[in-house]
Parts: structure tokens; sequence; C-alpha cells
């Protein structure tokens, strides 16, 4: 056999093995075909209307959606065709993210697919100009904004607004210590772009505050019922700077935690009774500890209203706070159902103060049905209690009065005498 005869033979089994090639991928794209089609047969996601399935869907979403092919929603994305059918036909699915940066094409693809649902938005990390952008783009839509920045320039946000339909607001640290470079003009800038806002946390501290700014303006925010200026699991460490109370009038408010820091206690009972709110929860943080009774006592007379009062006192406030309490019931918090009193650390509560809660909850039992008391430091630096102390503390608590008296880790009145 020739070398040309060879070389045509070649040629032939080439071009055989090429149509063989394109044989086999129809076979292969047929059989992948026909097993979708089996699949959504046997599939009960895809044999349930879209309602329903949709609805299963939403069930996979954690409570703040981050960006991952191994979770919700992108991971229903990548099952089948027929899920990611469901998934893409499914607007609410995409109206929530919590999303680090950089990422700035996945997070406008992210809200593109929640079409004109309401939306939730957390943003962690360096918030740059093209961020804003985007989040301008949906501005009307959103519902929730939570900014959680290590560098935050509140100008870029002010710009993209109005925000009509956000109701809640939250600016907090991304890093343990960080010092936003923001004023109160660019506070108070935001919430009014927000008309129907209804919660803030507010949780920053500033390197440049203008405190004379706005004296001869008042801006009524009508709508705001919770206001929280930092963390208030521990009122010992809420530190942000809740000088703006100063400059806003807030007439629907119900819910405040604030460290009593950045505002005497005169400016705040200004701002109480400018405001006049309807307050049924009150938070006063580390800064009660160098505020008068006197003052607070005429704060808090402002606010019949209240139900929950949580304070960080020192035990002359505390005493006083006592006294009156067990004095009056009619003129001063008549409606106060639940008591917390934090110490400083190291402060150890005497035997009086024993005494003077035991007759501020006697003679309050029929409203003041919850009372928490704990100090500093830990349970063996507490003084035993008197078996008759401890007896009448815990006859209140048989007639249904929650009580608590001792530190985070313990309560003394389920602890014997002997123990402590």
């Amino acid at each position: 056999m020739s070398v040309k005869d060879i070389q045509t033979r070649i040629e032939r089994l080439s071009a055989e093995i090429e149509r063989q090639k394109d044989v086999l991928d129809q076979l292969e794209h047929s059989r992948s075909a026909a097993q979708r089609q089996l699949n959504a047969i046997r599939d009960p996601v895809a044999r349930l209307p879209l309602e329903i399935s949709s609805e299963i869907f939403l069930q996979c979403l954690s409570f703040s959606p981050k960006p991952s092919p191994r979770a919700a929603p992108m991971l229903l994305l990548n099952v089948c065709s027929a899920w990611s059918n469901i998934a893409l036909s499914t607007p609410t699915l995409w109206a929530a993210i919590s999303s680090s940066f950089p990422c700035d094409e996945l997070l406008r693809i992210w809200l593109q697919r929640a079409r004109g649902y309401p939306l939730s938005v957390a943003l962690l990390g360096d918030v740059e100009n093209d961020v804003c952008a985007i989040i301008g783009k949906y501005s009307k839509q959103l519902k929730h904004l939570e900014i959680f920045a290590e560098e935050l320039d509140l100008d870029s946000f002010i710009t993209i607004g109005p925000f009509p339909c956000l109701e809640t607001l939250e600016i907090g640290n991304f890093a343990e210590v960080v010092s936003y470079d923001v004023s109160i003009p660019q506070i108070i800038d935001l919430l009014r772009l927000a008309p129907n806002l209804v919660e803030c946390t507010l949780e920053y501290t500033f390197t440049s505050v203008n405190l004379d700014y706005g004296r001869e303006e008042n801006t009524i925010l009508p709508n705001i019922r919770i206001l929280k200026f930092g963390k208030t699991t521990d009122l010992n460490k809420v530190e942000s700077h809740d000088g703006i109370l100063q400059f806003i009038s807030l007439p629907g408010l119900t819910t405040l935690f604030l460290s009593l820091e950045y505002i005497y206690a005169r400016d705040f009972f200004l701002f109480l009774e400018r405001s006049l709110p309807p307050l049924k929860r009150l938070g006063l943080g580390v800064g009660c500890f160098d505020c008068p009774f006197i003052e607070l006592d005429r704060c808090l007379r402002l606010l019949p209203t209240l139900t929950h009062l949580e304070l960080c006192l020192v035990p002359e406030s505390f005493m006083d706070l006592l006294l009156t309490l067990a004095s009056s019931s009619s003129d001063f918090l008549p409606n106060l159902h639940s008591l917390k009193i934090r110490y400083p650390i190291g402060i150890v509560p005497s035997e009086a103060a024993y005494q003077a809660i035991l007759r501020a909850l006697s003679n309050r039992r029929a409203q003041l049905r919850s009372f928490d008391h704990r100090g500093g430091g830990g349970s063996r630096a507490m003084a035993p209690l008197a078996q008759e102390v401890c007896n009448a503390f815990n006859q209140l608590r048989a007639d249904g009065t929650e009580i608590y008296i001792g530190t985070d880790n313990c309560n003394f009145l389920d602890v014997s005498v002997g123990g402590l």
C-alpha cells in the first residue's frame, strides 16, 4: 500500500470520527433533555403551582441572605433548570441581601431580580460611591437599610435620597473601634429624607461635632417610634453620640435607649418637654452615673406612659429612686411594670438598699411586676442576704413578681445563704 493510499485512509477515518463525535454529541444532548423531562416529572417541586414552589423556596432563606453559591437563593439556581426558573420567577427571593464589598456587579444583578418589591439591604465593609450609585437606583424601594462600615461618607447616601418607603435604618460599626467622620447635620439630613422611618439605630462616635448646629431650628420627625443609640444589650457599653436629641422632636416615640453621656440632663429634659412622646420603654446608660437624681426625677415625671425602665445608677441615686417609688404611686411612673437597675463595676448593694427595694416593690406590687437589679463583680463579692430579707423577696416572687438580684451569672435569691 502506497503512502498516498495510507494518507487517504487516515483522512476517511478522521472524517468518520468527527461524524461519530457529532452523533455522540446529539445523543448526549437528547439524553440530557430526556433526563430533564424525567426529573421534571419526578420532581415534586417542579410539579407544584409556582405560588407554592416559590413559598417553599422562600422558607430556605436565612434572616439576612448572603451572596453565596452554597446558600439560598443562589444555591437554588444550580440544582436544575426547573428550580432555576422558579427562583428567577420569584422576585421576593431577591428582595433581601447582606453583602460585603467589593461586589458591585453582583449587588446590581441581585437587586434587579427583585424587580419592584420592597428591599432589605445590609451593607458591610467599605461602602464606596459605586455601591451608593447602585443603591440610589432603588432608593424608592428601600424598606430596611443597615450600614456597617469602617469608613462612612453619609453625604453619598444623602445625595441618592429620598427614601420614601424606608422604615428601619441602622448605622453601625463594622470594626471594634470606629470613629466616623460624620456630623449632626448629616444625620438629621438623612433622617429627613426618610419621612416614614419607624425604627432607627445609631452606633457611631463623632470625630467632629458642631454642637451649635441648629439651636434655632427644631426638626420634627413624627413617625419614628424606636430610637436606639448603640447596642442595648448592655447599657454600660452604650457609647453612641446622643447629642442629636438637642435638635429634634420625636412626638411619636415609644422606645428610647441612650447613654446620656453626650447630652446634658437639662437638654434631655427639654427634648422630652418639647416632644412629649408616649414613651413606654426607656434605657439610660452610663451617663446616669454623673446625673443627680433630682435631674433624673424631673425627666421621668414627663413620662407617665412609661412601662419599662432600665437605668445605670450609683447607689445614692438608686436609693433616691427607690424612696420615690415607695412614697409615691400616682404621680411618679404610675404605669411602670418593669424596672432594671445596673450598678457600676465593683459596687455592692448595702443592707439598706435591700430594705428599700422591698418597700418599693411592696408599695408598687399592683403595677411593678418585674424587678432586675445587677451589680458588677462575682457572686462572692456580694454580701449575704439576711434570711428574713430573702424570705420577704421570695414571698413577693410567690405572689407573681419576677425578681432578680445578683450578677449576670447568679440570682442570689436562688442560692442559699451558705452558698454565697
